[in-house]
């Protein structure tokens, strides 16, 4: 029983040392139409939200003009979007989808053994630190307010001549 004990102290303890050393969220993608690679690793060092994602989920396409407004308001704070395409076998519709969209900021194309390992809620977002390492996991839609919330308090504060209302050298 004592041997059983320690067993499983040893267990939860390594377990809890090791979320201490979280690992970076590594991911790279296809990039949609080809041309390259979306990589997660590129950007480290900024935010990002990495967004999964399928052309046929009503709440995907729902939330992505949220996320592209999200992403225009915020990517000259450094914020970085990626989507991530669960369409293995309909690249062309997804590009017809963000193409409608208009959304601007990279896709990637998951592998279908990828979409298997990464996915079990469509959409889901994962958002990373500056340092790569996952801040939180949201499966389900996000909303452009309940986006901002999250990403937010990780930026680094607008510059003050970007303040409306304040010329700059007031202070």
């Amino acid at each position: 029983m004592s041997t059983l004990f320690r067993t499983l102290a040893l267990t939860l303890f390594t377990a809890i040392a090791s979320l201490a050393h979280a690992v970076p969220f590594d991911l790279s993608a296809t990039k949609l139409g080809g041309g390259g690679v979306v990589r997660v690793a590129d950007y480290r060092g900024q935010v990002v939200v990495v967004n999964l994602f399928a052309h046929w989920c009503p709440p995907c396409r729902m939330e992505m003009p949220d996320f592209e407004a999200v992403y225009e308001a915020r990517k000259d704070r450094g914020l970085v979007i990626l989507g991530m395409a669960a369409d293995v076998s309909d690249p062309q519709d997804v590009q017809s989808l963000i193409t409608r969209l208009g959304v601007q900021y990279p896709i990637g194309v998951l592998t279908q053994d990828q979409a298997a390992q990464l996915i079990r809620v469509l959409p889901t977002t994962v958002l990373l630190g500056t340092d790569g390492e996952i801040v939180q996991v949201f499966e389900g839609m996000l909303t452009q307010e309940q986006l901002l919330a999250q990403v937010d308090p990780l930026l680094p504060p607008e510059p003050l001549e970007a303040l409306p209302g304040i010329p700059t050298g007031a202070m």
